[in-house]
């Protein structure tokens, strides 16, 4: 009899299926006492993982993470575009590790056979960091053709070496052989909601910091406008701007790194409250001397600054907003996981450690942190999509949106107006997010079509088709090529009969 309930229970243990995420996105059911096949019904795969390994998928099911032990595994199924075959995926992506091989050192590479389809691996390790808790910086990645049109990508870390054999195992593992469900989307939540008149979930903001939210973000009828013109606090051509259009800027975009002075912040806001605007502030990181920054930051080696920065915050007691790393999906930027060893967590650790040190300092009291993907993706590809760089949602307020009207200067770079530039990325954010959005930056260029005449199109449009935009702050400054000749040409004033049209538009 007891024979008969132990055999009883085992078979019904084999049974058991958890479910993971949304409309059964995941489901995990027993093999053996050894091993577990979990079943992504996204993207109609299963595969044989660890016994009890931690699973989970991403809000828009572009990642599936398992973890257990020492080791996380993030699979990613890239459906490629016609412009592009597995091996220019491959290598792209590859050339991304081997183009940062000072930080990311190489320890092997090598095509194979895994469950009879083209594989290759590469295996590198990088400098620990003492700032990331648990810090796993030991990865093997491993990129797949499954067809013509399709790839997968598993990307592998431990804080040791990392077992191959075990995870060609698993690979080979892989089998298509799920029925799909409909991709349904988790939307981000906006945790600051207005309630019986009450701005709730924002205990910690300053009266001024949750006035500005609530009447530029929650409550506007009315869009605001800013602008970014370098050093604006004591610009000639930033007075003459705002004196020829007859407006006066609410926002006012400063940009800043560790190679600068934090009095720069001091002297910008200063500026700013006497005459009623607020800034939206960015910190970045950079190469340096070869080297990424964001892995010395990671270390500890800039607190003190990015301490003082924050106590420049809380001492002008100014609200203010604060982009961490804006663009980061763009392979530009230093913390871009293409240039991080194809690893999105090493922004998010970014963020997340600012975030503490504000919070340490007593800065948040002042600051609405904005989430600022590019409109678009650089590379294209899902394991660089913006969704895997989010922090969490109850860390930023508003979303940023950024795109150019970049001109024809460069082959492959387009004359846009605004509403073809725009109307995708706005879905996308109403679809994804329920957060307040604002254009972070944006311009046109000069070269490539009628930039006046673009200006004038654009204001009628963002009025008429994306309401939801509450804010939009215009760069005007310019790009230069690689030999130091004007290559986008953003500038307000360029030509100067762009300020008749915002003189037209924006009221005194």
């Amino acid at each position: 009899m007891k024979l008969k309930t132990l055999i009883l229970s085992v078979l019904l243990s084999l049974m058991i299926v958890i479910k993971v995420g949304a409309a059964s996105a995941l489901n995990v059911s027993a093999k053996d006492e050894n091993t577990d096949v979990l079943k992504n019904a996204i993207d109609g795969y299963s595969i044989e993982i660890p016994k009890g390994a931690k699973v989970n998928i991403n809000e828009n099911n572009f990642r599936t993470q398992v973890n257990f032990e020492n080791v996380n595994i993030k699979i990613f199924l890239e459906n490629l575009k016609k412009e592009i075959d597995y091996k220019e995926y491959r290598n792209y992506s590859l050339l991304g590790i081997k183009n940062t091989s000072n930080e990311h050192i190489i320890t092997g590479e090598e095509g194979l056979i895994l469950n009879d389809r083209e594989s290759y691996y590469i295996e590198f390790n990088r400098r620990k960091l003492t700032e990331v808790p648990k810090d796993k910086n030991h990865y093997l990645i491993i990129f797949q053709k499954i067809a013509s049109d399709k790839a997968m990508t598993f990307m592998v870390k431990s804080d040791k070496l990392v077992d191959k054999e075990r995870v060609f195992s698993m690979i080979s593992s892989v089998k298509f052989d799920v029925n799909k469900v409909e991709n349904s989307i988790k939307k981000v939540p906006n945790d600051m909601k207005i309630i019986n008149d009450t701005l709730k979930g924002a205990d910690y903001w300053s009266d001024d910091t949750k006035k500005l939210y609530r009447d530029d973000f929650l409550e506007s009828t009315e869009r605001k406008w800013g602008i970014f013109v370098n050093t604006f606090w004591n610009s000639q051509n930033f007075n003459k701007i705002e004196k020829e259009i007859g407006h006066r800027f609410k926002y006012l975009l400063l940009y800043h790194d560790t190679r600068f002075s934090n009095e720069i912040y001091s002297d910008a806001v200063k500026f700013a409250r006497v005459r009623g605007s607020y800034i939206e502030f960015t910190f970045q990181t950079q190469m340096k001397d070869g080297k990424n920054e964001i892995y010395d930051v990671l270390q500890g080696k800039e607190e003190d600054f990015i301490r003082e920065m924050a106590k420049k915050i809380k001492v002008a007691g100014h609200p203010v907003f604060f982009r961490i790393g804006n663009e980061m999906n763009g392979d530009w930027c230093s913390y871009c996981a293409y240039n991080t060893g194809l690893d999105s967590d090493i922004y998010v650790y970014l963020y997340d450690y600012i975030y503490r040190i504000f919070a340490e300092e007593g800065a948040n009291k002042y600051v609405i942190y904005v989430f600022n993907p590019n409109g678009k993706s650089f590379p294209d590809f899902r394991y660089n999509d913006e969704s895997m760089y989010r922090p969490h949602h109850t860390k930023y307020q508003v979303l940023g949106l950024t795109l150019y009207n970049t001109g024809n200067y460069y082959p492959g770079e387009y004359w846009t107006d605004f509403e073809s530039l725009y109307k995708d990325l706005y879905k996308h954010s109403l679809k994804n997010y329920d957060k307040p959005m604002m254009i972070t930056e944006f311009a046109s260029s000069t070269i490539g079509g009628d930039k006046i005449a673009w200006t004038e199109d654009m204001f009628n449009v963002i009025e008429e088709k994306f309401p939801e935009i509450k804010v939009a702050i215009w760069f005007s400054g310019v790009d230069l090529d690689q030999w130091g000749q004007p290559a986008r040409i953003y500038d307000i004033t360029e030509p100067k009969e762009v300020l008749n049209v915002f003189k037209k538009y924006l009221r005194k």
